[in-house]
């Protein structure tokens, strides 16, 4: 049952990543609540939902995903649940070689960068468990890359190694250099230079051929490689909510179909 009135529609936004699962209300187009949880959080987003009087629910997550909760928030609103893949349709076209394989996450990432700028381009990258580099052409995701985030570097130098520590890298211990004077330092400045470059070749490639595309960041590790883009001057809109802005944009979507 839709809802004719937008400012009434109250929607749960649902985003499970591979450690955490991220809840958003949302209310006439606004955040009202959120929740991020370890693991699944089932009960949780379901009380949430109840709580706020939710009509309708989308649901972003893993291959395997929660089938509890998308069948019980399916069962239980109004409007039901709608769980994102890209045959969901979409308010951007997916020119991708293998569109089943397409991780939702990217595609809602995509919808929400799409809704921050009017840029004929965009890179979209997502720091998350890994790092996503996007492309949007007008309104369709063209082709992109995946590569280990920044925990992920720093985990497998230390497990497949049989002396280097496991180090972290944020926003208060960035390296002030380039190349690291002891192992700590030279394993922060090794992954910091490493995904530095890595945008940096895909930004370069990018805007080669006509103007600089626009560069929207999301994800947890957002406000350290925001710091990084910074050192190289590149212009970027850097909000660690675009997952759960695209999800919204495309529950608005199909609500409007």
């Amino acid at each position: 049952m839709k809802q004719t009135d937008t400012e009434s529609r109250v929607y749960l936004v649902v985003d499970h990543g591979n450690t955490r699962t991220k809840g958003v209300i949302y209310a006439g187009g606004n955040e009202v609540a959120s929740v991020t949880l370890e693991g699944e959080g089932t009960d949780e987003l379901l009380e949430l939902a109840e709580r706020h009087s939710v009509s309708r629910a989308i649901y972003c997550g893993t291959a395997s995903g929660n089938t509890r909760l998308i069948e019980t928030l399916d069962r239980l609103l109004p409007a039901g649940c709608l769980v994102l893949t890209a045959s969901l349709p979409l308010p951007i076209k997916i020119d991708y070689g293998t569109p089943g394989t397409l991780g939702a996450d990217r595609i809602a990432a995509a919808v929400g960068a799409r809704s921050l700028t009017d840029a004929a381009g965009i890179m979209v990258v997502d720091a998350g468990t890994c790092i996503t580099i996007d492309f949007v052409e007008g309104q369709t995701f063209k082709r992109g890359n995946i590569s280990p985030g920044v925990s992920m570097r720093f985990r497998a130098m230390h497990e497949y190694s049989a002396r280097l520590p496991l180090e972290h890298l944020d926003v208060g211990n960035l390296p002030e250099s380039p190349f690291g004077e002891d192992t700590s330092t030279a394993l922060r400045c090794g992954v910091a230079n490493g995904i530095t470059g890595e945008l940096l070749l895909a930004y370069s490639v990018a805007r080669a051929p006509a103007q600089a595309p626009a560069l929207v960041l999301s994800g947890g590790d957002a406000p350290v490689i925001s710091l990084l883009l910074n050192k190289f001057s590149i212009p970027h809109i850097s909000r660690q909510d675009v997952v759960m802005l695209g999800l919204l944009k495309i529950l608005q979507y199909n609500e409007d179909l």
